[in-house]
């Protein structure tokens, strides 16, 4: 809009407002094309993709808890029992 400034009468100053409106509807077209491309149709789909794909990572990071939770359980039962015992040797071939 450096423009702006040197608008001399009001039919300058339409014309600027014009092409700096058209600037900015071009723009915003722009934007909603590319969400739309992102989420393969328009904004309802877009926001049940990425629930759909925030729910699947809340799942995955439930799973892994879950799973690291019994490791932890597993690997107590290795602790030892008797103050200065070590636990059992696991052998490896």
């Amino acid at each position: 809009m450096a423009g702006w400034t040197r608008a001399q009468s009001s039919g300058a100053v339409e014309e600027i407002l014009d092409r700096e409106n058209k600037r900015m509807t071009d723009s915003l077209a722009s934007k909603v094309t590319r969400l739309k491309s992102v989420s393969g149709g328009p904004f309802p789909t877009f926001h049940l993709h990425l629930k759909g794909l925030a729910l699947d990572i809340d799942r995955d990071a439930e799973d892994q808890n879950r799973y690291l939770d019994s490791m932890g359980k597993d690997m107590n039962q290795w602790e030892p029992k008797v103050p200065g015992s070590s636990p059992p040797a696991i052998l490896t071939s």
